[in-house]
């Protein structure tokens, strides 16, 4: 994928603008990783987002954003309610399980 490349997958309906009104109250989980992970963490991501294993009600994770940088990728997952900290540590949970993440990496939170 060429560097600068963004890809993006989002339910029905919502644009992948912050300004969206879907999107105004939320935020994102984000995770940098290597290029040799990104293909896999990616796929799982979109299969969870398609098959609703989020571990948040249904409808909270609205998209992921996959943004292709020189050394490394960002893969941002959106959802919609930022302000709940039980939401917000649910999905974070998930995201964990889903991806395994190795040591070193980590999720950073980011308020719309």
């Amino acid at each position: 994928m060429p560097i600068g490349t963004f890809l993006h997958f989002f339910i029905d309906g919502v644009k992948p603008l912050w300004e969206d009104e879907h999107c105004k109250d939320g935020g994102a989980y984000k995770i940098r990783m290597p290029k040799t992970h990104t293909a896999k963490y990616w796929e799982d991501l979109l299969l969870a987002l398609v098959g609703e294993q989020f571990d948040a009600e249904s409808g909270e994770v609205l998209g992921l954003v996959l943004s292709s940088k020189f050394n490394s990728d960002v893969v941002s997952i959106w959802h919609k309610t930022a302000n709940s900290e039980e939401t917000r540590t649910k999905l974070k949970a998930s995201i964990e399980a889903i991806l395994q993440l190795e040591d070193g990496m980590k999720l950073d939170y980011e308020n719309f």
